[in-house]
């Protein structure tokens, strides 16, 4: 089971909705594109901790608006993720780089679960971890909107959950992801209130659940 590419992600109420994040009409010329690569390529690099508020639109194949969410979220490198999704219900998703855990407050369901060394090509995987960007996607620019640039990032290794994932950049800072999976569905997530870099405590991304939770196992099995 895949639980990694649940981050950036939102279920619908039956649970376990797959999701994810998307994004008007300018071409580049290339000597400014290859900088702005460049740039993206700086800012991944040199990312730490991230952490914003965010809103999440889900649409289907037939481009229907069908889910909307909004929270807060952070990330540290190596591979520390959290994303609380405040409306139009709680939600949390959260690890610590060895496990998953997504709690439904609602349900008082707590599910744990291993992060998936083949969940590279997903959104958390690429800001979440120490990577070589330029090594592992082929990265293009592919639209602009005001003063902000949509690249194209496609893992040089094809993913089996994604046909693509956009990165939305400024010029200095990451400010939303677009995401296509395999079935068509589209998910677009866009961030305020960012903190570049500014230290989060390990802390954070320690989850325990609460007393008198249902805890659901995902765990791969012993070989």
């Amino acid at each position: 089971m895949v639980l990694e590419k649940c981050l950036f992600s939102r279920r619908p109420k039956t649970r376990f909705r797959p999701d994810f994040l998307a994004w008007a009409l300018l071409w580049l010329c290339p000597t400014q594109a290859i900088a702005e690569v460049s740039a993206l390529v700086e800012f991944l690099s040199t990312l730490n901790t991230f952490e914003a508020r965010f809103s999440q639109q889900v649409f289907d194949d037939d481009g229907e608006l069908t889910d909307s969410s909004a929270g807060r979220c952070a990330i540290k490198k190596p591979r520390r993720f959290f994303w609380r999704y405040e409306t139009p219900y709680a939600q949390l998703i959260v690890s610590n780089s060895e496990v998953l855990w997504i709690f439904d407050e609602d349900l008082e369901q707590a599910t744990l679960g291993e992060l998936d060394d083949g969940a590279n090509g997903s959104p958390a995987y690429l800001l979440g971890s120490d990577i070589n960007v330029e090594a592992l996607y082929d990265i293009t620019s592919v639209e602009t909107s005001g003063a902000v640039e949509w690249f194209e990032l496609a893992h040089k290794q094809a993913s089996e959950d994604f046909q693509n994932v956009r990165l939305a950049f400024d010029g200095e800072r990451v400010v939303g992801l677009a995401l296509t999976d395999r079935l068509g569905q589209r998910t677009v997530v866009e961030f305020d209130e960012m903190r570049i870099n500014q230290g989060l405590p390990d802390a954070l991304f320690e989850f325990e659940p609460p007393p008198g939770v249902d805890v659901v196992r995902a765990m791969r099995p012993e070989p």
